[in-house]
């Protein structure tokens, strides 16, 4: 139970005028404020929301309540998850929301029970499996950096990962979902093509861009020669990508097979300073692009991901 009102020695001192056994509120007045969880809502938190950036604003969208004084008292961390879930801000960004003549909110049990169970929410959850392929590619890449594993070693330290790595570990899960989709989609197109490519534009302001190639393994050549070609590729397709789009910052390029290779698979992960970009720079890419007519011929789409998709047409749980 939560309960805002407890601070400091009130959460042992019987004789305090706040105390109430098995919950909390301030651990101190005069620090800031320390999230409690116990190891069984722990669990529930963490499998509902798995994503650092969305964690960390439930955290502290919590925060900003609890401190503002509104929140008299939750039955429980999993029913305040299950308002903050429930709606959105202006931006579309989670939020807690409660009507605005209440000077004190109490939240009882049943909110979680009934945000589980509603048909949006289940929908989200299978909606939500594609997503998983790109935690999948983050735990890859991550796995050989930290072994130095990497197919080209001639920077195998985690350094050389690291950037690339930390901006998609930090898409949250519904942007993950779009972008496991759309590279999903290169795969496929990459069956009856001999390579294909894809530029997903930043979300927000300074989101990174994702340059998503697939490139059919010849027959007639070496495997470690289409890797060697395929590597090549990659970082030729990030540099005409930051010639495409000038506002580009952040680059993250990543190469694998078609969707129907039926032999073992492998990715390549590329990042590309879109930052530090001089003319010199801008005439290598304008000439790779020419020579190997690399984004000559662009296709621009857009693409609706509700996160809560439904055939009821509600765009989250009741």
């Amino acid at each position: 139970m939560l309960a805002p009102a407890i601070v400091g020695t009130a959460h042992f001192n019987r004789e305090a005028p706040n105390f109430l056994p098995f919950a909390v509120g301030h651990l101190s007045a005069t620090k800031g404020y320390v999230h409690v969880i116990d190891d069984f809502t722990l669990d529930t938190v963490l499998s509902t929301i798995d994503t650092a950036a969305d964690l960390a604003r439930y955290f502290q969208r919590k925060e900003e309540l609890i401190l503002s004084g509104k929140l008299g008292m939750a039955a429980g961390e999993e029913e305040l998850l299950a308002n903050f879930l429930r709606h959105t801000d202006d931006e579309g960004q989670h939020c807690f929301q409660f009507p605005q003549s209440f000077t004190k909110v109490f939240v009882d049990e049943g909110f979680w029970d009934r945000f589980c169970k509603h048909p949006d929410r289940l929908a989200q959850i299978e909606a939500d499996r594609v997503s998983y392929a790109w935690d999948e590619l983050i735990d890859e890449f991550t796995k050989h950096a930290l072994a130095g594993t990497q197919y080209f070693t001639s920077d195998a330290s985690v350094a050389a990962h690291e950037k690339a790595l930390r901006l998609m570990a930090r898409e949250p899960r519904t942007v993950r979902r779009i972008l496991a989709k759309s590279l999903l989609a290169v795969l496929k197109r990459a069956d009856t093509e001999e390579r294909s490519a894809r530029v997903v534009t930043p979300f927000l302001p300074g989101d990174p861009h994702y340059l998503f190639l697939a490139l059919r393994p010849p027959e007639d050549k070496a495997y470690d020669e289409y890797r060697v070609v395929r590597r090549n590729l990659l970082e030729a397709y990030c540099l005409v990508a930051r010639l495409k789009f000038p506002e580009a910052r952040d680059v993250v390029g990543i190469a694998t097979e078609p969707l129907s290779w039926q032999q073992t698979g492998s990715e390549d992960l590329v990042y590309l300073d879109g930052a530090h970009w001089t003319a010199e720079t801008a005439n290598e890419a304008a000439a790779l692009q020419q020579k190997l007519g690399l984004l000559q011929e662009v296709l621009q789409f857009e693409a609706n991901e509700t996160e809560y998709p439904s055939a009821t047409g509600s765009r989250k749980p009741a």
